[in-house]
């Protein structure tokens, strides 16, 4: 995805761009959500652990994996 745009819904976040559709899923969504805002990495799993309920080494872990997935996928 080059530029898009997102809708937060009740279970997620809706991201449209010129590519399509994806639909995220919380905790997925609120990872996406403060990444696209630009917080620091640090912040990003500060935020998760509390949003999701995770120690820091899941929560890490979930950013790490969404980054990598997204980096794949465009």
């Amino acid at each position: 995805m080059t530029s898009a745009s997102w809708v937060v819904e009740s279970r997620g976040v809706r991201i449209l761009s010129r590519d399509g559709t994806v639909f995220l899923q919380y905790p997925e969504a609120a990872v996406w959500d403060l990444m696209a805002r630009g917080q620091t990495l640090p912040v990003v799993i500060e935020k998760v652990m509390l949003i999701a309920g995770l120690d820091r080494e899941r929560a890490q872990a979930l950013v790490d994996e969404c980054a990598r997935k997204w980096t794949v996928y465009g």
